[in-house]
């Protein structure tokens, strides 16, 4: 974990993956686990401009899980390796086209993961 910059962000993460979090997260020196919820993560096709999600990750489609209650669970892989699960309504998953082994980006607000 590096240490909050003036805009009160603090890098998470290793080597291959970093993600932003809002504010400063303690002084733990040692390896830290952050838990991402699936309704957190939204998906795109493409990396997009001008949004105020700061966290955009280059993922891997695993799976795309079957519909229940309109909704699809998308399992996900980083960069380092790491599963991460995104929930999205069924309607995006058609829309989108998703399909494993498809490349995306995985969008994660910072404000989100400080709850």
């Amino acid at each position: 974990m590096g240490a909050t910059d003036s805009e009160g962000l603090t890098p998470f993460g290793n080597a291959r993956l970093s993600i932003l979090l809002t504010g400063p997260c303690g002084n733990k020196k040692s390896a830290t686990r952050l838990r991402i919820l699936a309704r957190d993560v939204s998906l795109s096709l493409q990396n997009p401009l001008q949004i105020s999600i700061l966290n955009h990750l280059v993922v891997v489609v695993e799976a795309v899980h079957p519909e229940m209650g309109g909704r699809v669970s998308v399992a996900c892989r980083l960069s380092d390796g790491q599963l991460l699960l995104a929930e999205i309504t069924a309607y995006s998953s058609k829309r989108l086209g998703l399909q494993a082994g498809q490349q995306i980006y995985a969008l994660i607000k910072s404000v989100a993961l400080m709850e």
